[in-house]
């Protein structure tokens, strides 16, 4: 990334080059957001180390932060699909929730409040705990995890500073002893009947048809 006379030359991938003015960066950002989750023309490492330039206008700068956000917030739940991306992305993510200022801006702030939620849902939907019992699927259970994340997001949800990587390993654990408590307080005793009830009645279906 280099700036020519208010250009910016931007590395796309597969080592293309770009040279685009902060406007037509932002404008192309926009537009890829729109067709694709992350089928963008640059990574957000790559982003973020032209927005934090000096000569970068903050306002353009700003848009490609919130795009940044809203973007990964749709991937913290699709981690199972393969998509091109760089191992650096998510410090760059972290970089924007932290660096835009939310305290006047509401288009910021429910940027941050979605990429939040999204980790919240991450951690929810990849609990190993949740692919050992087919009964974690239930009612009981949905509730559980609803109550966890309502808690988490009013206890954690901060316009300041958050390290992502160490929250992150908090709330795994956090959201696994919940279930784990749950479980053996009985919460998700009559999400296991009504599964095995399920699967009973399958299995006599299955026999009859025969």
């Amino acid at each position: 990334m280099s700036c020519f006379f208010n250009f910016f030359y931007v590395k796309g991938w597969f080592d293309k080059g770009y040279l685009m003015t902060p406007k037509s960066l932002y404008k192309r950002i926009l537009k890829d957001s729109e067709v694709s989750t992350y089928g963008w023309i640059t990574s957000a490492t790559e982003l973020v180390n032209i927005c934090r330039d000096i000569n970068f206008p903050k306002e353009y700068a700003r848009g490609i932060k919130i795009c940044i956000l809203n973007c990964f917030a749709e991937l913290e739940t699709k981690k199972e699909i393969p998509i091109r991306r760089l191992p650096s992305d998510d410090k760059a993510v972290y970089y924007c929730y932290n660096s835009l200022d939310s305290s006047s801006d509401d288009e910021a702030l429910n940027a941050k409040k979605k990429y939040f939620s999204a980790v919240l849902d991450g951690i929810i939907k990849y609990d190993p705990v949740r692919f050992q019992i087919p009964i974690y699927a239930g009612e009981s259970y949905k509730k559980v995890c609803k109550d966890w994340k309502e808690d988490i997001m009013s206890l954690y949800f901060k316009e300041y500073n958050v390290n992502f990587e160490r929250m992150k390993r908090i709330f795994q654990i956090s959201f696994f002893n919940t279930i784990i408590t749950a479980k053996k307080n009985g919460l998700f005793e009559k999400d296991e009947e009504n599964y095995w009830k399920s699967f009973v009645n399958f299995a006599r279906e299955l026999i009859e048809e025969e």
